[in-house]
Parts: structure tokens; sequence; C-alpha cells
């Protein structure tokens, strides 16, 4: 038997029912976490079950989920609807995606200045597998609908073309972004200034509290 929240009286929610609605609306859990102002790693932590929302952004973002009752006399956050994208735009799934990919791997290869056979080459020394021009024309081929890279190639063929594109759209298929090497410290530096923002703001809230 699942408890009741005294705010709503609604039960509490699990992992998994949060997960199912956010799937249902079609909205990721990073794009719900900028709407509302909570670091993505908190979200993270608290969907893999690696914390339990009791304390700071965590328990902000569990509140806000219906996940943890509130305290007596605390608060629940006001919860900002993240709008999902209309179906033509959503890149996940389906022949949608095969052509993502196989634009991003056309785009690559075309880009690098490299013949296909230099390609083909390079990819299968990194590799250790037998790669030809023929898989290189296949994975590129939008009418060859049952032929695209596998995705463990990628990284060989961002190594040898120098461009990462078809890692990249899987990312953005997902949600998710890929940062180059020199743009992780600027990451970095954001992600911190949010979280010390965070904190400030808290401390306020709990020194207006102690009056």
């Amino acid at each position: 038997m699942q408890e009741a929240t005294p705010a709503t009286g609604a039960p509490l929610k699990t992992i998994g029912d949060v997960r199912a609605e956010f799937k249902s609306k079609g909205i990721t859990f990073a794009a719900w976490a900028r709407a509302n102002d909570i670091p993505k790693s908190a979200v993270r932590g608290l969907m893999s079950g690696a914390t339990k929302g009791q304390k700071g952004m965590g328990r902000k973002a569990a509140l806000m989920l219906g996940m943890v009752e509130p305290h007596p006399g605390e608060a629940v956050p006001q919860v900002v609807d993240v709008a999902p994208a209309p179906r033509a735009q959503r890149k996940a799934g389906g022949r949608r995606a095969q052509d993502v990919i196989k634009k991003a791997v056309a785009e690559a290869i075309r880009s690098c200045g490299l013949s296909r056979d230099a390609i083909a080459a390079e990819m299968s020394r990194l590799t250790g597998e037998s790669i030809s021009h023929f898989q290189l024309n296949n994975w590129t081929a939008l009418s060859k609908s049952n032929r695209s890279m596998p995705l463990e190639y990628a990284p060989a063929l961002g190594i040898v073309t120098g461009d990462h594109a078809a890692l990249r759209a899987v990312a953005e298929m997902a949600g998710c972004m890929l940062l180059e090497p020199e743009q992780v410290p600027f990451y970095e530096l954001g992600r911190i200034t949010a979280e010390d923002k965070d904190r400030a703001k808290r401390k306020r809230e709990l020194w207006e509290q102690i009056g």
C-alpha cells in the first residue's frame, strides 16, 4: 500500500512512477530540471536511486515530483510544467533516427578530406574489425534502411574524421549533449556557479526561517 502525502492525499510516487509519467508526457529529466532551476545531477541521483531526496536540491526535486512527504510546515515548491516537443520534431526512434545518424556519418566522411578507403582502413586498425568502403557506403545511404553503422564504431569514425557528429546525433536524440574536451571546463564552471547560487538561495531561506 502506497503512503499518501499529507499535502494532497495522493500516494507517494516511486522512481518507476515518475519515469513512466515523464515518458507518457514526452519530456526529459534534463528539460524538467532546467525549467525548475534544479541541477540535472540532483534529478539524476534521485532517478537512479543513488540519493533519497532527504536534503538539498535532491529533496527539492523529490518534493516537486511527489516522491517524499513534506515535513510539517515545509512548503512544496511550485512546479514549472514542461511542454513536450511536437511529435513531428521528436528525433528518437524509428526511421527518423536512422536517417539523422546516416546523414551525420555522411557529413563526417565528406568534410574530413579523406577517401572512404582510407577512412575504412584506419577504422579497421582502430577497432580490430574488417571495415570496407562498401560498408561506409551502406551506412550513409538513406535507401539502405537495413544497413546502419553499429554504434560501437562511432568513436573510431570520430577519431579518424575529427568529427563526432554521429555520437552527437545519438546524444541529442536522447535529450543529452556531447561536449568537446575544450568545452568541459566551461560546463563545469557553469554547473558550480549554478549550484553555488542554489546554496546561497537556500541559506537565505533558512536564515529567514530562523528569524
